[in-house]
């Protein structure tokens, strides 16, 4: 595979090889070509070139894409059909696609007969285990195999122990409780402190020789492949976790559900750990158990290509359950982390509490021996009934496991004043939003202490509408409270209220609003009837401080709109303009600008001079005109040659037809044919106008070699053009005004 992926020809310097024919000869130096097998970088260049093929070919090989993104590894593919009629499709589709790509696929096996020649795979039918990335699979019995190569001598260490269980390779974890006995038995050698090379002690090695042994025995264990039943009603998703001292482990299982007496159950997946060596409580491995339930749950539901109507978790710890369903922020550091990562994960699935002799994690957490495990259908098939297994225990609150996790609990002495209550915590924030977070988890406090409420967490939308309800309440009833009595009582203001203007009334939650004539309109509630607000209360002026923030710091005019949505403050406008007027971050953002001092006028602009004898000079346009009568004629393009006196500010205007020194030549001979000959011409930097100052240079110098009464005459009349400073227009403001 890697030798038909050919290499950038810029990139092949850095790969070279050295070559000697013989010992006399010279070293010849080669650059390869193709991917190199062994350089560190080949095994991604050929992920990425099939995917990038994949990608390349997706439009004409829908299939056979997919196949390649998500089923190859390297240069296997481990994919398979529903039947054999789609197999087919999908192996020629597969084929075409990696001819594309120049790559030919062989060595195909398939789990059904390959006696027809309709179904040619090139696979020796005799030999009928395969083995592809260390899985071993029995393509006639569509089943998973294990064969593990053990050592016949008598002596081992613990290197020698490493060896082996390295050669354990089960990616699944189908041979979890095998794995799992290893891996303590390890364990076991670290708390020993026994050196690599150092034979074990005669009874720890007899017990190794006789795990050894029961390893000829995973030669029996055949795990079917294919776990599901033909159109199933439901596909039920069941996980198990359980912890001791020695390991903790999770296992999961895939039910098809077809009807009430032919249910198929077959094993999934498993994963084991052993406890740490330092000593740990066994409720806190049945947590940590769990979390390794929850994350090898989403794992396998990411890996799976079904939809899983039900995922059933279960432990057999009432504590563990207990910590999962309470808010992680009243637990302890360990335990916290791990019951907040339990919740993240599993938020959607339910857990629910099993006995130990029902639950297969339980041989994941002790280990047991290949002899043991071959026939054991408890571990390959679960439990005999799923439909029995939830146990309804409630947990003993005092159990000292269980509570020794909570943080501790301060006690907190509560001195309320019921007269200044709202006065008082209105002075705690000037944040609006703060003080309703306030007001709603005192009522929400409140509410606990009188129905036993179990609400926790951040208040939620209807606390804080009730909580800010509340707030305006209390604050119309300060400050407009004869206009309230009034209301209640004949149901208006009285005559002088400084509100009669406005139409007041109380809407059914009692807060005061504007009347008005909108009660026809589709506007928002809120729009038609503003809530009233005093302008010298503090809760007006956190309010418009808030919807200033929110508005990123408008100006008082849009301010004073978007309060006007919900509010009506009186004398609005006036503490709008207050509000961004002391508002620091808007006198930072609005800085108070520096001004340049002018510098001198020019002498040609302060002294009396006759008119046109110091000009400046610019361009305007371009202008297009109409050179002839006819419509169908396409318009000439011209520009005016704006000629100014720098003393009176006179202005002459001359047509050019392009922006070339020619043309400023002759606009100037024409300019000074009518208005005289100037002095000084003064212009800004334009390639026309410095080509111009060239040619009159030129001129001059020329003519300074003919007669002696001429060259005077050129002296004497010599017109003096100066240049504005390059990128400085404001030094020709005064033709640039003309130009505008």
């Amino acid at each position: 595979m890697f030798r038909q992926i050919e290499i950038n020809p810029s990139q092949r310097k850095y790969l070279k090889i050295l070559w000697k024919e013989g010992p006399e000869e010279n070293v010849k130096v080669f650059a390869l070509k193709t991917v190199t097998y062994g350089t560190t970088s080949a095994p991604f260049l050929a992920t990425r070139t099939l995917q990038q093929l994949a990608k390349d070919e997706r439009e004409n090989f829908p299939i056979a894409s997919k196949v390649l993104l998500e089923d190859f590894y390297m240069d296997d593919c481990l994919s398979g059909a529903s039947d054999i009629n789609q197999f087919m499709a999908l192996k020629k589709e597969l084929g075409e696609l990696l001819l594309r790509g120049v790559m030919t696929l062989h060595k195909w096996c398939s789990s059904v007969s390959s006696e027809s020649d309709l179904y040619p795979f090139n696979y020796c039918e005799k030999q009928s285990t395969v083995k592809t990335l260390g899985m071993m699979w029995n393509n006639c019995e569509d089943a998973f195999l294990f064969d593990i190569s053990t050592s016949s001598t008598t002596e081992f260490t613990k290197r020698d122990v490493l060896s082996q269980i390295a050669r354990l390779f089960d990616p699944l974890g189908l041979l979890g409780p095998v794995i799992s006995k290893a891996k303590i038995f390890l364990q076991r050698l670290w708390l020993l402190q026994i050196d690599w090379s150092q034979k074990l002690p005669s009874d720890i090695a007899q017990e190794w020789s006789s795990f050894i042994a029961s390893l000829s025995y995973v030669k029996n264990i055949k795990i079917p492949r294919f776990v599901l039943r033909p159109n199933p009603k439901e596909i039920i998703l069941h996980g198990f976790s359980d912890a001791s001292e020695k390991a903790y482990g999770a296992v999961i299982y895939l039910q098809s559900v077809c009807d009430s007496s032919d249910n198929n159950t077959f094993l999934l997946c498993s994963k084991s750990r052993v406890a740490p060596i330092k000593s740990v409580t066994i409720p806190r491995l049945e947590l940590a158990a769990c979390l390794l339930l929850a994350q090898l749950t989403r794992k396998v539901l990411n890996a799976l290509k079904l939809k899983i109507d039900q995922v059933l978790l279960r432990t057999d710890s009432t504590i563990a359950l207990s910590w999962i369903d309470t808010p992680p922020h009243l637990l302890k550091t360990f335990v916290s982390n791990r019951v907040a990562q339990i919740q993240e994960l599993t938020k959607e699935y339910h857990w629910s509490h099993i006995t130990s002799k029902n639950n297969p994690a339980d041989l994941l957490s002790r280990g047991i021996d290949a002899q043991f495990l071959a026939n054991n259908q408890f571990w390959f098939q679960g439990p005999d009934s799923f439909n029995s297994l939830n146990s309804e225990t409630e947990l003993n609150q005092s159990d000292k496991n269980y509570l020794s996790e909570f943080k501790s609990k301060d006690l907190v002495c509560l001195t309320v004043k019921t007269s200044a209550l709202f006065d008082d915590v209105i002075c705690i924030s000037n944040n609006f939003q703060k003080l309703i977070r306030i007001i709603s988890l005192i009522f929400r406090f409140i509410n606990k202490c009188k129905k036993n409420s179990k609400e926790c967490g951040a208040p939620s939308k209807t606390e804080r509408q009730n909580a800010e309800i509340y707030i305006l309440r209390e604050v119309q009833a300060r400050t407009f409270g004869n206009e309230i009595h009034s209301l209640e009582q004949c149901g208006n203001v009285t005559p002088n209220s400084r509100l009669k203007s406005l139409s007041p009334f109380l809407d059914s939650q009692g807060i005061l609003r504007v009347g008005g004539r909108l009660r026809n309109s589709i506007l928002p509630y809120n729009s038609k009837h503003p809530i009233l607000l005093h302008a010298k209360h503090k809760v007006t002026d956190m309010i418009i401080q808030y919807y200033h923030k929110i508005q990123f710091h408008s100006g008082s005019q849009a301010l004073l709109y978007n309060i006007r949505q919900k509010f009506w403050p009186l004398n609005g406008r006036n503490l709008c303009r207050k509000i961004v007027h002391s508002c620091v971050t808007c006198f930072k953002a609005n800085p108070k600008i520096s001004s340049q001092k002018m510098g001198d006028l020019p002498e040609d602009r302060v002294n009396p001079n006759f008119v046109f004898n110091s000009v400046g000079i610019d361009f305007a346009g371009p202008f297009y005109i109409k050179t002839k009568l006819r419509k169908s004629d396409p318009p000439t393009k011209i520009y005016v040659c704006i000629i100014i006196c720098l003393s009176t500010k006179a202005i002459h205007l001359e047509l050019v037809s392009d922006l070339s020194s020619e043309a400023l030549i002759a606009a100037l001979k024409r300019f000074m044919a009518r208005r005289g000959k100037c002095r000084k011409i003064l212009s800004d930097n334009a390639t026309n106008f410095v080509g111009t100052k060239n040619e009159i240079n030129r001129l001059f110098k020329l003519m300074e070699q003919q007669d002696a009464l001429f060259q005077n005459f050129l002296s004497e009349e010599e017109i003096t053009w100066s240049h504005i400073p390059p990128r400085a227009p404001h030094h020709g403001g005064l033709w640039e005004v003309g130009v505008k």
